[in-house]
């Protein structure tokens, strides 16, 4: 499977996979006709885990952050651990609700440290380091260096009714 590139047209999260009860009270907040929303509060943080950080209590919330700190990339090395043996980190979200997904903003910085490639798998649960390899990414992209975040269209269709979502970050593209 080719990954996506930065040159892919982007578009926003839209509101239409939420609970109707909370769509009504986004849409008050949102701004103007914007049919994208944050969906940093639907993410239950403590179910949501890291693998391969140097402080896993804290390195989820420094690394999964809302809408408004996008653009501040984190210079603390002591957040991720990189050895010659697992160069990765492993994100498993979970949310709180089924949610849609449309685009993804991730923000890696840049540097030869800077991961240069994502893989993404919607509503699986237990992915571990070792099972990476051997389970298809719904998705995966090439990732831009950035000063800041870089938004990634999803394929919408495989990234509907999504309850978790698992990330590896890799030093390197296949």
């Amino acid at each position: 499977m080719a990954p996506n590139t930065c040159e892919t047209d982007l578009t926003g999260a839209d509101f239409d996979g939420l609970d109707p009860s909370t769509s009504d009270h986004l849409l008050a907040r949102a701004a103007g006709t914007s049919s994208s929303v944050s969906l940093y509060p639907y993410i239950d943080l403590q179910r949501s885990y890291a693998l391969n950080t140097q402080q896993p209590p804290l390195g989820l919330p420094l690394i999964v952050r809302p809408h408004d700190t996008r653009n501040t990339i984190s210079t603390d090395e002591s957040l991720y651990s990189l050895d010659d043996s697992e160069p990765e980190l492993l994100i498993h979200l979970v949310f709180s609700e089924l949610v849609r997904i449309r685009t993804l903003l991730v923000g890696i910085g840049r540097g030869e440290e800077a991961p240069r490639l994502c893989r993404v798998w919607a509503n699986v649960n237990g992915i571990g380091f070792e099972d990476v390899d051997d389970r298809k990414p719904d998705q995966e992209w090439e990732l831009c260096e950035a000063d800041g975040a870089v938004e990634y269209s999803t394929r919408v269709s495989r990234f509907q009714s999504v309850s978790t979502l698992t990330f590896l970050f890799a030093l390197w593209v296949k």
